[in-house]
């Protein structure tokens, strides 16, 4: 990750020692966190860790993150003596970090919690699939009025996103409030700080392709893909009936509905408040634009849908031990975020990024579904 932010940043053109100082940076918060973790028992630390993922944490670190990349598109950044200030305090109280984990005693001990129950005599790769199903199984809701009227492989799949609404639809939903606040407040400060307005204007018509990133960042698409294998594909792909071509494409037309569905609920506020906030901070000579903005957000939610789960069709990643053993997967992924983050500094007029977006999304999603329908009742299987 240090080395990662280090070239992103020479990518950028930013100084040597500014990405040096970085990555510095980077490698110091990941020692510091652990070592203040040290003396923590490791059932308070699951405590404090489950806590994170409160309703008031979640949005922090959403704000948190939208400052870290809206407010340099719009032209704002913190001092660089800061920063420079920052990651010198940083690497100071690294030092002291690095050598409480150099010298802490409680290793052993600490294993022996984290695996009790049996878990420590498994293999590594049984011990990390078992781990990662019991967090998943841990964010299950049962409930005897869980049910659905539809039938079949549609059946199973309502009850799969009921059951697993924590990491589905109330994730989603607390995205969307965030979103919703987030473009009221950019609405007010148009009608009441007039000063705002000529940034964000130009912001508007010329940073669509910096929300190709924040779109992929809120997609729910990686982590749902997720929960189906481990809670659901994980067992049942070891029964020839699952495996049927037939099977496979039922359910994978009515996963990609409730995927689309998921990932639409903020892409509607974005594309809703955005071309409001386009009218209020000025408008546009060329009204074509408003469009753009509202139909290229929902069209990136349907991409992004569409992208992660034909990819878990196609390249099925994982084996029994729920482990990533298709490389292709990993490069898919990996290309994809690249893309989407070198595309947030990105200035290109709506009216041409926007359309250009709408012709590659609708002919990728085509020939992605087409591909999806021949290639996935051979491709969806486990991994060896």
């Amino acid at each position: 990750m240090a080395v990662m932010t280090a070239v992103v940043g020479r990518l950028y053109r930013v100084s040597v020692l500014g990405a040096v100082a970085a990555a510095a940076l980077v490698v110091a918060i990941k020692c510091i966190m652990p070592a203040l973790l040290l003396g923590t028992p490791l059932k308070e630390q699951k405590k404090r860790f489950e806590k994170l993922y409160s309703t008031m944490a979640v949005m922090l670190i959403i704000a948190l993150l939208a400052v870290a990349y809206v407010l340099p598109v719009l032209g704002w950044a913190i001092p660089v003596r800061a920063f420079y200030v920052a990651c010198a305090v940083a690497v100071v109280a690294a030092v002291p970090s690095v050598w409480a984990l150099c010298h802490f005693k409680g290793y052993k001990d600490a294993y022996k919690e984290e695996f009790a129950g049996g878990i420590a005599f498994e293999s590594t790769k049984s011990a990390t699939a078992k781990v990662l199903q019991t967090s998943y199984q841990k964010k299950l809701s049962f409930s005897a009025s869980q049910t659905s009227k539809k039938s079949g492989y549609a059946y199973l799949n309502d009850l799969f996103v009921q059951r697993h609404t924590k990491i589905l639809t109330r994730s989603a939903l607390r995205i969307t409030l965030f979103f919703s606040a987030l473009m009221l407040a950019g609405i007010g400060a148009c009608l009441f700080y007039p000063p705002i307005r000529e940034k964000l204007n130009s912001y508007l018509l010329t940073g669509l392709p910096s929300l190709l990133f924040v779109m992929y960042f809120i997609n729910r698409g990686q982590t749902i893909t997720q929960a189906m294998f481990v809670n659901c594909d994980h067992s049942m792909l070891t029964y020839c009936f699952y495996r049927q071509p037939k099977a496979i494409l039922q359910l994978f037309a009515a996963r990609l509905r409730s995927v689309i569905r998921i990932n639409l609920m903020p892409a509607a506020v974005i594309a809703l408040g955005l071309p409001v906030m386009l009218l209020l901070s000025g408008g546009t000579a060329h009204p074509f634009n408003y469009f753009l903005l509202f139909a290229s957000v929902l069209l990136m939610a349907v991409f992004f849908s569409v992208h992660h789960m034909v990819l878990y069709y196609l390249l099925q990643p994982y084996n029994e031990n729920s482990e990533v053993k298709n490389p292709l997967f990993t490069i898919a992924n990996t290309v994809t975020y690249l893309i989407s983050y070198f595309a947030v500094r990105q200035e290109i007029e709506t009216s041409v990024f926007g359309l250009f977006l709408l012709v590659f999304c609708i002919v990728y999603i085509l020939l992605a579904l087409f591909a999806a329908y021949r290639l996935a009742p051979k491709t969806f299987c486990l991994r060896q």
